[in-house]
């Protein structure tokens, strides 16, 4: 089922939580609204649902205008944080309970409980209850619970909250091989950039109840359109300057406290003379500690290593420059050798990876 939203807003009070939001979700698609605590994301998918009205413009499914369309007769599904299963009843029987409301002959429900049993690898866990179940298993109840009653829209209110890391991992692959064998439209609500970045088709990434940006996973976190987005997704070294000169070739070249940066990925319309930041993310920098691999080089920065986190497939070093700030470089663990503390190295990194912003006090989400 295509979900399409026209100019959606709607207020608690005085709280605007959602503010004139369109996108357009393709059938069968896995799409993410992904952002920050009190972004709007979960009021949007309660509005999906049915559960809110909105006060302003159009939510449909297909050509169908759903605006005034109970919950009940909408034919979406949601799973919540806590799964809401019914611990009196055995896991076929929570899984049978929506075909039973809508009822369902006996000798079909027992099928399509079987069938989606099957399809979220629960076969043989029936007779159990949902305290005989582990976290991971209990999400895959809760998801055959409502795909059994095959819902045209699957709504996910940040679904795996509740795991473990481990796990949380592990059922991110699950919940895309459902969602593939399926073949239904979800939507699925989440903060954690990396669930989203890993699973989604495209993106909707949200700021203050209004939509910053949509994209796939790459799209947004390598060609981000504003600096909430690169500021976001990922982390990103900021380092202060001003807009010194632009090439014939159309490089922008920013002096800074730490030597001149080039680049040719302004964020937004920048002219000579003004102030801005130059964002560069950790994994896009590159330590070189002899002078011959400087060679051929854009940007290279001076410094010393003061710091250094071993996070296992990567190294984490942090780098004092000239000027006193610092900044991260990720290296693969496998590159690492021989960068240690206290010794003067020297960072690159390319044009293309420097993304020009003008400066702000402070953006909400903004992870560093």
């Amino acid at each position: 089922m295509r979900v399409v939203l026209e100019n959606v807003s709607k207020k608690f009070g005085s709280v605007l939580a959602v503010e004139e939001v369109s996108f357009e979700v393709e059938e069968g698609e896995l799409f993410f609204l992904l952002g920050p605590s009190g972004c709007g994301k979960t009021t949007l998918l309660r509005l999906i649902a049915g559960f809110i009205s909105p006060d302003r413009g159009k939510i449909l499914f297909g050509e169908k205008l759903m605006n005034e369309v109970p919950p009940n007769r909408r034919n979406t599904g949601m799973v919540f944080q806590n799964y809401a299963l019914w611990p009196h009843m055995t896991v076929r029987k929570n899984v049978e309970y929506g075909l039973r409301v809508r009822k369902i002959p006996s000798r079909e429900r027992l099928k399509a409980v079987d069938e989606v049993l099957s399809l979220v690898r629960m076969s043989g866990f029936g007779d159990r209850y949902p305290n005989e179940l582990s976290g991971g298993q209990q999400q895959r109840v809760a998801l055959a619970r409502v795909l059994v009653v095959r819902p045209d829209v699957l709504l996910l209110d940040e679904p795996l909250s509740n795991l473990d890391a481990k796990l949380r991992i592990e059922m991110r692959d699950e919940i895309r091989r459902i969602h593939k064998e399926s073949g239904i439209t979800f939507v699925y609500v989440t903060h954690d950039q990396k669930e989203a970045l890993s699973m989604a088709d495209r993106i909707a990434l949200m700021n203050e109840g209004r939509i910053e940006q949509i994209g796939t996973p790459r799209d947004i976190y390598s060609a981000p359109k504003s600096k909430f987005t690169a500021m976001f997704l990922g982390r990103m070294n900021p380092i202060p300057g001003r807009v010194v000169r632009v090439t014939p070739g159309g490089e922008i070249v920013v002096g800074t406290a730490v030597g001149e940066i080039r680049t040719d990925k302004p964020v937004e319309e920048v002219s000579v003379g003004e102030d801005v930041e130059c964002l560069i993310r950790p994994e896009a920098m590159r330590i070189l500690s002899e002078e011959w691999a400087l060679a051929g080089e854009r940007n290279v920065l001076k410094g010393t290593v003061v710091d250094h986190a071993y996070l296992g497939e990567i190294d984490e070093f942090q780098v004092q420059l000239v000027d006193g700030s610092k900044v991260r470089v990720y290296v693969a663990s496998s590159e690492s050798k021989g960068v240690e503390r206290k010794k003067e190295v020297a960072v690159a990194f390319d044009v293309g990876d420097v993304l020009l912003c003008k400066p702000s006090s402070g953006l909400a989400g903004e992870e560093r």
